[in-house]
């Protein structure tokens, strides 16, 4: 297997907490991350393209970048409303007496290991 990349997402801490209390026992927020790229390359391939995860290269005509660019744009908010989603306000059941713990995150860093 090849060696990980190490990438690093930067979320606002209130959202940060939300996806975390969304998570199931076991499960890592890197593992979705992961996932939704690996989806991502999968369905690129499926649909026949012939770009790499890379992304155009110097000699990439100008209208294949625009492509491009509007796919990855679309993947964007495809994640952004898939995010979103997860952090959607939800009643967490309250232990009486006991007051929440604030968590302060400023970004995350997730071992993801991305396909050659």
């Amino acid at each position: 297997m090849p060696p990980s990349q190490r990438i690093t997402i930067r979320v606002p801490p209130d959202l940060l907490t939300t996806l975390e209390s969304h998570l199931r026992p076991g499960e890592a927020l890197s593992d979705i991350v992961r996932q939704e790229l690996q989806d991502y390359v999968r369905r690129m391939s499926d649909a026949g393209s012939a770009r790499t995860s890379d992304g155009p290269s110097d000699t990439t005509p100008p209208g294949d970048i625009l492509t491009w660019m509007r796919e990855m744009t679309q993947r964007l908010e495809e994640l952004s409303d898939a995010v979103r989603h997860l952090a959607a306000p939800q009643p967490l059941p309250r232990t009486p007496g006991r007051k929440p713990q604030p968590r302060v995150t400023r970004s995350i860093e997730l071992d993801a290991a991305i396909p050659p």
